[in-house]
């Protein structure tokens, strides 16, 4: 779980297994609890999450993929093959 740059969304991840083999990142509005995006992703979902420092973005962590999310259109950037484990991802400006 993390907070976005303005405290106003809060991002979390459920990895799932099994037949789907789809996770999912919830945005989830801080002040009233509502869903406001939900993002699927493939291969097992999110181990890691975190926001850009301008909220546009979000970066995802699982299994061999590094995901960059345009928080507007729930759409993958860019992904970034690497084949280490990883221990921590995080955006610097």
């Amino acid at each position: 779980m993390v907070f976005s740059p303005d405290s106003q969304v809060l991002a979390f991840g459920l990895r799932f297994s099994g037949l789907t083999k789809h996770g999912y990142v919830y945005l989830i509005d801080t002040n009233n609890g509502d869903t406001l995006k939900t993002i699927v992703c493939e291969r097992g979902g999110p181990e890691k999450i975190s926001w850009s420092h301008n909220g546009n973005m979000l970066l995802t962590c699982g299994g061999d993929n590094v995901n960059i999310w345009s928080v507007d259109t729930q759409k993958i950037i860019r992904t970034i093959k690497y084949p280490h484990p990883y221990w921590s991802w995080t955006y610097t400006s």
